[in-house]
């Protein structure tokens, strides 16, 4: 009996990010934030959604039974992300709640944003995109906390 050990390793990077999943108003009887939630983001392609924005990036609950959406990404990021969203199908976006619902102009709830993708080239160049957007909007509550490289691995074990 043989056996064959390969090991596989994928880089990743990966940047976090505060900010609020705004529109919580709307949602707030459907949906309760609790700390430390995780949710998923997407791109909200409902014709509401694209009137408002037309970028729309929908933060969702996922359960085995049913996907909710309960808020959105901030309109002063939206294009950003949805075009790197749209560029890679690796490239993902989830929120994590990190805060309880705030009233400003509407109910916002702070979140952590966490981004991966595979390829370090788009993590920089969002990144700094990121950085130039809290520049030119001064009032807008975006805080970057990391960027790093992750390594994720693979080991399989083949007998023959």
């Amino acid at each position: 009996m043989s056996r064959a050990l390969s090991v596989s390793y994928k880089m990743n990077f990966k940047i976090e990010f505060q900010t609020a999943i705004r529109g919580h108003h709307i949602y707030k009887d459907a949906w309760a934030p609790h700390i430390g939630q995780k949710l998923i983001c997407k791109t909200d392609t409902r014709e509401e959604a694209i009137e408002y924005d037309q970028n729309a990036i929908g933060v969702f609950k996922s359960t085995d039974e049913v996907t909710l959406l309960v808020g959105h990404l901030p309109i002063e990021i939206s294009c950003l992300l949805t075009n790197f969203l749209n560029a890679a199908p690796e490239n993902k976006l989830e929120a994590f709640v990190v805060g309880k619902r705030k009233r400003e102009v509407e109910l916002d709830v702070r979140a952590k944003y966490v981004v991966l993708t595979g390829s370090k080239i788009f993590g920089n160049i969002l990144f700094d995109k990121l950085k130039k957007k809290k520049r030119k909007h001064p009032n807008f509550e975006l805080d970057i906390i990391t960027t790093r490289d992750i390594k994720t691995s693979t080991y399989e074990i083949n007998t023959i």
